[in-house]
């Protein structure tokens, strides 16, 4: 297949885990060395022209769920105190939300319920301006993984506003999820013929279910279909919830819908705060109280009236109500003979919002009219998934030859396409298809005036040449991308044309020559913050220096190289593992060499305790 096709059905899958309001997680798997390209594609989705999502990433080294979710808040905070900058340049009002406070207070004892707490409400705060919030997860497993499953499934079961997914990019070898439907439990249905609900209770009784209800964090709407003398029953067992001392009630049940959201909702939420407020005055809360009663308003527009409506409450609850107390809203639209179906319909329409608007657990709504609706049957429906992104070999190769083949390529396409393919025909086995497509790439280069691409197109001959055994040419090219590489004040190819002459010195038998270029190169390595090719250099080093006959010297340049490895492996994992165990098995080489083999059979320990040995090469 090729690596244009191949591509974008790749991104056309994460469009459409996107695009589907029922998608919660996706993981894509990859070979590790392919995570990073993946990691790019998954972003430049988000960055297209077209899409209205806000992308955020989380990365680190991850044993539990408590540190991915430690990461995850970070991840939350730091992309609200970005987004509230941004609007600020604007002149745009943004008020973000901080992270759920641990419980107790919080009603919610699951620290990932509260990780999707705080992601939902951070999205339906950009709401006007974004349409979705992914977070984008890159693990880093310490052990088996099992802690960081779980945390992702219970994150996972608690997001159904649809304006939050999360992307989690897996190394193939250590897969996380499985393609599942998961519960939804956000809205219940009350059925009152259940044992112990209804009509079965006996006078004055407090309904267990309804109990159950307020108690679940994950419950936000109860669905009661039921006709008039329902609501009048509901209306008796609400009022018995604030016995518990930590309840908040209030009622809507004067309003008849009508099919008309901005005005139910706006005079329902009038009439809410204004039998909160009594409570509020009795408590001395009356001066957090006020202010909200006083900006009660009809929201603007149809489309905006739930969330307007759950965002004012949850504004109250925030400000007036006790951490550990919670407020449930009893909706009971005022029925009378011969109301049209389609009301009911429009209502069945707009609990379905108000669900996916309920973010916190400590507001909660009773809704009682003819029609309500239980749980949706679909929502859970593969909302995790799982795509497999592995590019190979072929699939490029067939790519890039296709590619060249096209007749109005620009220049630098061509050069790169033709650079790319000299390093696979090289990988190969094909020294003289790699060389020859190596000089095309220089010559393109040099054709095309650029002293950067030049550079690089030296780099690439010089790695040719070295391949080929042509070390004093090899020396000649690394040698023309060094100078090209300092007067253009490219540290990276500095750098890798430097490692390059260490590498062909050191073939040679320079040993003072090869230690001279990787010392240059171990310098621009760190500069650059990369330590897993200073590992690399420090290893070749320690050979050097092994070769020379200065033992010292090579031991202290081994332990170095060991630091650096430690130094990478949060971020860089399985490559930055097997260059340790590559160096510890050079440290058992020298302390054998050195008669000491109790050293040398620790190291060597050390090194099989990292995952298989592999044969040392002699040579870089």
């Amino acid at each position: 297949m090729p690596l244009v096709a191949f591509m974008n059905e790749r991104i056309a899958e994460v469009r459409a885990f996107l695009d589907d309001p029922h998608a919660v997680m996706l993981e894509l798997r990859a070979a590790n060395e392919q995570i990073p390209a993946l990691a790019k594609m998954v972003i430049g989705i988000g960055e297209a022209d077209e899409s209205e999502d806000l992308m955020i990433g989380a990365d680190g080294a991850f044993d539990a769920g408590d540190d991915l979710c430690a990461a995850l808040h970070q991840t939350l905070v730091e992309a609200a105190q970005q987004a509230a900058e941004s609007f600020a340049l604007r002149e745009l009002p943004l008020e973000c939300p901080s992270p759920p406070p641990p419980s107790p207070p919080h009603p919610d004892p699951v620290p990932e319920h509260r990780v999707a707490e705080h992601a939902e409400r951070l999205a339906q705060a950009l709401a006007p301006f974004v349409r979705r919030l992914v977070i984008v997860v890159k693990p880093v497993l310490e052990g088996e993984g099992l802690g960081v499953t779980l945390a992702l499934g219970r994150v996972c079961e608690a997001l159904e506003s649809g304006r939050v997914r999360l992307v989690v990019l897996s190394d193939e070898r250590q897969p996380l999820v499985r393609q599942a439907a998961i519960r939804r439990p956000r809205r219940r249905a009350y059925v009152e013929s259940l044992p112990g609900a209804g009509s079965d209770l006996a006078p004055g009784a407090r309904d267990p279910a309804l109990r159950e209800f307020v108690a679940d964090p994950l419950a936000r709407v109860l669905a009661y279909d039921a006709p008039v003398r329902g609501q009048r029953w509901m209306q008796g067992q609400i009022v018995q919830l604030a016995l518990d001392g930590r309840t908040w009630l209030a009622q809507v049940t004067a309003l008849r819908f009508f099919g008309q959201t901005m005005a139910y909702y706006g005079m329902g939420l009038q009439h809410v705060l204004e039998q909160l407020h009594p409570h509020a005055e009795r408590l001395g809360r009356a001066d957090r109280s006020a202010p909200l009663l006083a900006a009660a308003r009809i929201p603007r527009g149809e489309r905006e009236a739930e969330r307007h409506f759950v965002q004012r409450l949850h504004e109250y609850v925030e400000a007036v109500l006790a951490p550990e107390e919670r407020l449930v809203i009893l909706l009971c639209p005022a029925a009378e003979e011969g109301v049209p179906p389609g009301e009911w319909q429009a209502l069945a329409a707009s609990v379905r919002e108000l669900t996916r608007e309920l973010t916190t657990p400590r507001l909660k709504l009773v809704v009682v009219a003819p029609g309500v609706p239980g749980p949706d049957e679909a929502t859970g429906a593969q909302a995790l998934r799982v795509h497999r992104f592995r590019i190979d070999d072929q699939v490029i190769e067939e790519g890039l030859r296709r590619k060249l083949a096209e007749p109005d390529l620009t220049p630098l396409v061509r050069l790169r396409c033709t650079s790319t393919l000299a390093g696979f025909a090289m990988a190969r086995g094909n020294p003289e298809e790699g060389m020859d497509l190596s000089i095309k790439a220089l010559d393109l280069a040099v054709e095309m005036d650029d002293p950067n691409e030049e550079g690089v197109a030296w780099y690439g001959l010089g790695n040719a040449l070295y391949r080929c055994a042509a070390f004093d040419k090899a020396l000649d090219a690394y040698t023309r991308a060094t100078d090209l590489a300092i007067d253009q004040d490219s540290a990276v190819l500095a750098a890798q044309s430097v490692t390059g002459m260490g590498n062909a010195y050191y073939v040679l038998g320079r040993t003072k020559e090869a230690i001279e270029f990787y010392t240059i190169a171990r310098t621009y390595y760190r500069k650059l913050d990369n330590p897993l090719m200073q590992a690399y250099v420090l290893t070749w080093l320690g050979e050097s220096h092994a070769k020379a006959g200065a033992p010292a010297l090579a031991e202290e340049q081994y332990r170095a190289a060991l630091a650096c490895c430690d130094e990478a492996e949060p971020a860089l994992g399985e490559a930055a593992r097997s260059s340790k165990s590559d160096v510890l098995q050079r440290l058992a080489r020298f302390h054998r060499a050195q008669g000491r083999e109790a050293q040398a059979q620790e190291y060597l320990e050390q090194a099989r305790a990292l995952g298989p040995v592999a044969p040392l090469a002699d040579e870089p």
